[in-house]
């Protein structure tokens, strides 16, 4: 389950990875960079399921929905799982407003999961890479950048179908904030 990343003011994002991947890539660095289209802010990772489960999912995914208001979304900044000394995945941040947080613990409650007992590191993610590699000084200077700004309106459902090293997100089902 995710948020959609808007497409308002995305292209100053599209250009910060076009401009990584170009660097990365002037190095010799392994990289898999995604596609825009494919950007999406996880708020509970859901995994294999039955058919009839994705029935209760949806169920809870409509339920938090309602409880909604849309609210904004703000992608700020570059970071990497594990570090940027040590980075496999490189992503943009998230800004962990009340309005995103609440509704990550919502989705969990919904479901009838226990609060996460990791801090919710909200992100997009740009691109993935081959082996451990020290990023810190190939991306910063957009560590603390404002890339853009825009609604988040729905909760998606999405399938993950193996492409290669990156997955296509395909949406299953959409749930409105406010309905």
């Amino acid at each position: 389950m995710a948020l959609k990343v808007p497409e308002e003011g995305r292209q100053v994002l599209e250009q910060a990875s076009k401009k990584m991947k170009i660097n990365l890539k002037e190095r010799g660095f392994e990289a898999k960079f995604a596609i825009p289209e494919n950007w999406h802010i996880t708020l509970h990772f859901v995994g294999e399921v039955a058919d009839e489960q994705i029935i209760e999912i949806q169920k809870a995914m409509d339920a938090v929905a309602a409880r909604t208001a849309p609210f904004i979304l703000e992608i700020h900044g570059i970071g990497a799982f594990d570090s940027l000394e040590h980075a496999r995945v490189l992503w943009a941040g998230v800004r962990r407003t009340a309005e995103l947080l609440t509704l990550q613990k919502e989705v969990r409650s919904q479901l009838g999961l226990p609060p996460d007992e990791r801090d919710f590191v909200p992100h997009l993610t740009i691109a993935r890479l081959r082996n451990h590699v020290h990023l810190l000084s190939y991306v910063s200077p957009f560590l603390k950048k404002d890339f853009m700004q825009g609604q988040a309106s729905e909760i998606v459902l999405y399938h993950s179908v193996l492409q290669g090293r990156f997955p296509k997100y395909v949406p299953l089902y959409t749930a409105k904030f406010g309905s």
